[in-house]
């Protein structure tokens, strides 16, 4: 279960802090203190070329055509006509879970974006998928990246879209790196519950701070990242939160304290989630330096703390150009002008769903009649979408999907009486 973040998307230069992701038993309130259509099919002994019916006038086509016919049809059709006839082929061929439409559209996708997508990305993602690295990207391609997303969703949450296109959901799942390394991810939920289970006199807050700062700044500094202060807070108003600009993790008192929000496996799953922000943060920095931005220029953009700045811009030369194509769609998500309206407006909607669900809530209580069960159940669901639509926002369905595998990794949730969610 996660944690509505409550937070306006940050104004460059003053840092950022973002929570855990948006699960109404997590937050920690005062309350609770006290394209076209295919080609039709046309039947008869008309002659083919490339497995392409043609019309009666093209009758001094081979039907076993090779590259001087692909040039005589290039010459009567016309490229565009040609192309868009081998692409019907490859749709006809390619087999997978996609539709003809949705191929077509997936294959848009990566054409529309040149820049992005360059022959040695595509190859990068051939490879991954098991097709032939051409450099050029075709239905094949797109039904395995599909098919790979299938494979991504088992056990996993949120579920990534099978749609073929590797955008900034699915690629970060299919190159793992840094802290979405299944390694890293079972380690640090092996030793955290170690931690947790230790009778050694420590408390429950000194062991949560011994995993950011013994666990999670190890891992970080084998990726070359500065290590992250840590500090348990009253007050926070959500089980976790990172701050970018002071290079904090924060952590709220209560989840400590006996009641409906202790609940250790979900403490130990949000210290992941918001140190693969952190992790987020430096990439992004290091996408900006190989951009040719100076650090006063990154912490102008992002309000990255100035001194990681210094240090993304001095390990500029670490990140791959795979891991440069995410840390963009990190980027936009949380920078850019769309991902920060997007963000603005989910912030206002989870706010206004929130305080939606708690008078329901409460009205339910003093008075469990079906009308405020009723009115009850439809303002859970309208938080429920709003926690959906940010937990769907890039860098945070990617810092989920690393939550949710370290939470089953670690155990069971902690059962807790709670009708209102």
């Amino acid at each position: 279960m996660r944690m509505a973040d409550l937070h306006e998307p940050d104004v460059p230069g003053t840092g950022r802090a973002r929570v855990t992701a948006a699960r109404a038993s997590r937050l920690l309130t005062e309350t609770d203190r006290t394209v076209s259509a295919r080609p039709p099919a046309i039947h008869g002994s008309r002659p083919r070329a490339h497995g392409v019916l043609l019309s009666r006038d093209t009758g001094l086509v081979r039907a076993t055509a090779g590259l001087s016919d692909l040039l005589y049809l290039q010459h009567v059709m016309g490229n565009r006509t040609v192309q868009g006839l081998l692409v019907a082929r490859q749709q006809s061929t390619a087999e997978g879970p996609l539709s003809p439409t949705q191929v077509r559209d997936a294959i848009a996708f990566y054409r529309a974006q040149p820049a992005r997508y360059t022959r040695d990305i595509i190859k990068e993602i051939q490879q991954a998928v098991g097709t032939d690295p051409t450099g050029s990207i075709s239905a094949v391609d797109v039904q395995a990246v599909a098919k790979r997303q299938q494979a991504l969703n088992v056990d996993a949450e949120p579920k990534l879209k099978i749609d073929g296109m590797a955008g900034p959901r699915t690629l970060p799942s299919i190159f793992k790196f840094g802290l979405s390394e299944d390694a890293s991810v079972s380690d640090f939920a092996k030793k955290a519950k170690e931690t947790f289970e230790a009778k050694d006199g420590k408390s429950e807050e000194e062991k949560a701070k011994s995993l950011v700062s013994d666990l999670v700044n190890k891992r970080l500094a084998a990726l070359n990242i500065p290590p992250v202060a840590v500090e348990v807070a009253n007050d926070l108003g959500t089980r976790g939160a990172f701050s970018s600009g002071d290079w904090k993790l924060k952590l709220d008192r209560l989840q400590f304290q006996p009641g409906k929000f202790h609940d250790l496996r979900d403490t130990t799953a949000t210290i992941y989630h918001e140190a693969r922000h952190a992790e987020q943060d430096f990439r992004v920095g290091q996408l900006l330096a190989r951009q040719g931005k100076s650090a006063e220029q990154i912490t102008a953009i992002t309000g990255l703390n100035a001194d990681v700045a210094k240090k993304a811009v001095d390990a500029k030369g670490d990140i791959t150009a795979m891991q440069a194509l995410i840390a963009q769609g990190w980027f936009d998500s949380l920078h850019g002008a769309a991902g920060l309206a997007r963000r603005r407006r989910n912030s206002e909607e989870l706010r206004a769903a929130f305080t939606a669900r708690e008078a329901a809530c409460d009205a339910f209580k003093a008075d469990p009649t079906p009308q405020n069960k009723a009115k009850l159940d439809l303002a859970k669901a309208r938080f429920d979408r709003a926690v959906a639509e940010h937990d769907d926002l890039p860098h945070e369905f990617d810092a989920e999907r690393l939550e949710s595998k370290v939470a089953t990794q670690f155990g069971d949730p902690e059962q807790h009486d709670d009708p209102c969610r």
